[in-house]
């Protein structure tokens, strides 16, 4: 089975999971459970199992299609068939084992839920009996004019373009580095395995000290630095 082809399915799965609304789903149930000093280690841990998935999953794919021709099919459906039963299984254990919320769940005690449940009451600035049925248009010109969700929508942009630009050209550009087949697969994740490390280390610091900008504003420098030598040398 071809490289192309390993890597066209890495990049199928790559898409399809960006265009889902797994990570503010998740990044909603993570704020549910913690409070904002304490969520962005968590969050790091989630987009740490992203790096080290995509890590590996090109390697896996690969032994996978050495299955071509095994009970007479090809070796990139056996991928899809593979990686498909485990996604399968994966959302309905999630069904059963993912809790929205401590109220709900089954394995804390009544005192714990209520711990848990009044840390994130005392960080309310409003509760559910406060919330207005109509349209607040004076709150909603406010993020209109806030200056702030701009920034937050350029870095956003600067974080994601990078990061899923790099996701789906890697294979491409290890191969033209001159590694074929498992080689190239296995050079993908060095880069990977380095920001999960990067990624989990900056959040710890920035829960610790309970301050966002410089492990924000220090690493997309770094990126914006790093792709600008990567484009003047393409």
């Amino acid at each position: 089975v071809s490289f192309a082809i390993t890597d066209a399915t890495e990049r199928s799965n790559t898409n399809q999971a960006s265009r889902s609304g797994f990570f503010p789903g998740a990044i909603l149930i993570i704020s549910k459970w913690f409070l904002p000093n304490e969520t962005q280690t968590r969050v790091a841990i989630l987009y740490t199992s992203a790096a080290t998935g995509g890590a590996f999953s090109g390697l896996f794919a690969y032994a996978i299609a050495k299955l071509d021709g095994v009970g007479g099919i090809e070796g990139w459906r056996w991928i899809f068939i593979i990686e498909g039963i485990f996604t399968v299984l994966g959302a309905f254990a999630t069904w059963f084992l993912l809790v929205d919320s401590p109220e709900l769940s089954s394995w804390l005690t009544d005192e714990e839920k209520r711990y848990l449940m009044l840390r994130q009451a005392t960080r309310r600035v409003t509760n559910s009996s406060e919330y207005r049925e109509k349209t607040d248009k004076g709150a909603l010109w406010a993020v209109v004019k806030d200056w702030k969700v701009y920034l937050l929508t350029i870095c956003s942009w600067s974080n994601a373009a990078p990061n899923y630009g790099l996701k789906f050209s890697m294979p491409s550009i290890t191969q033209g580095m001159g590694f074929t087949s498992s080689n190239a697969q296995l050079m993908t994740i060095p880069p990977y395995f380095c920001g999960a490390i990067s990624s989990y280390l900056l959040a710890r610091c920035a829960d610790k000290f309970k301050w966002r900008m410089p492990f924000l504003i220090g690493p997309q420098t770094c990126v914006l630095i790093a792709f600008s030598i990567l484009m003047a040398k393409a």
